[in-house]
């Protein structure tokens, strides 16, 4: 199953999550990845994390940070391997994400974070507490 839901649509960008549920035979549970798109609409390309930062910017050290101290909030949990490993200073780490008019939201699927009953998980960063931001 593949489902989507409308983050964003402006003059400037269309912003999609997709939810894509997959069941193999004889797995104990399903899994759900969750993918975002962004378009922008202005000049015709899709936005990829890094284009909405200045290039003399360590965006990812910067989200990573946030969203490890913002992930062991959610989850009420002190220190946690699997976050500091899902949510590392990696691109392919935030390669899922969403731009809402005030925020970037970054998306953790099943397993990325650790065991199955983590589950999804989402990071909503106010753009006030990124550095080098272009938008």
């Amino acid at each position: 199953d593949i489902n989507f839901k409308v983050i964003r649509f402006d003059k400037r960008i269309l912003s999609l999550r997709f939810e894509k549920y997959y069941y193999d035979i004889g797995a104990v549970h399903g899994l759900t990845h969750i993918y975002g798109f962004n378009y922008d609409i202005k000049n015709l390309k899709v936005i990829n994390l890094e284009d909405l930062f200045t290039p003399d910017i360590d965006y990812i050290k910067q989200i990573s940070k946030y969203c490890i101290k913002d992930l062991h909030k959610q989850l009420k949990v002190k220190d946690d391997a699997g976050i500091k490993e899902g949510a590392s200073i990696d691109t392919n780490n935030f390669k899922d994400f969403a731009i809402t008019e005030k925020s970037l939201i970054i998306y953790f699927s099943d397993y990325q974070l650790g065991c199955y009953a983590i589950g999804i998980q989402q990071v909503k960063i106010p753009f006030s507490k990124l550095s080098g931001l272009k938008l």
